[in-house]
């Protein structure tokens, strides 16, 4: 028998390790974008600031989709046109279920106004979705 202390113990031995191997997971990942950035020419910045989920709800396919979030935004601005491309996380589902989703996509802003939702298959890895979003709104031009 495992007395409560020791049990307590080994739990929050557990849990500590989780939380270090999260942290050390979201900094590879974000220096990961941040190398992605550079090598096309553009920023990285962990948060909205362009407040673009507005825009992004609005544009969103999914019926129902609600409390949209912007995360591991990477933008620039090439010719004139503004590229953003980023992941966005929603909750989906009206009436019953909600559940929340995220997709890597993409939005260009021109003098003319803003293009349409461009979202990356969701099959490929986080970095290819990057590369995927970005490579179709290049193409638009």
């Amino acid at each position: 028998m495992i007395s409560p202390m020791l049990f307590f113990a080994i739990l929050l031995a557990v849990t500590i390790a989780l939380l270090i191997g999260q942290l050390l997971a979201d900094r590879i990942h974000r220096r990961t974008l941040i190398a992605l950035a550079r090598q096309w020419r553009m920023h990285y910045a962990p948060d909205d600031r362009f407040d673009l989920a507005a825009r992004v709800a609005e544009r969103l396919s999914v019926s129902g989709a609600a409390d949209v979030r912007i995360v591991d935004l990477i933008y620039g601005t090439e010719r004139g046109t503004r590229r953003y491309v980023f992941c966005a996380h929603y909750t989906r589902g009206v009436v019953r279920w909600k559940r929340r989703a995220r997709c890597v996509a993409s939005l260009t802003e021109t003098p003319e106004g803003w293009s349409a939702l461009q979202c990356a298959p969701e099959k490929l890895s986080m970095v290819e979705q990057y590369r995927q979003a970005l490579s179709v709104t290049r193409t638009e031009d």
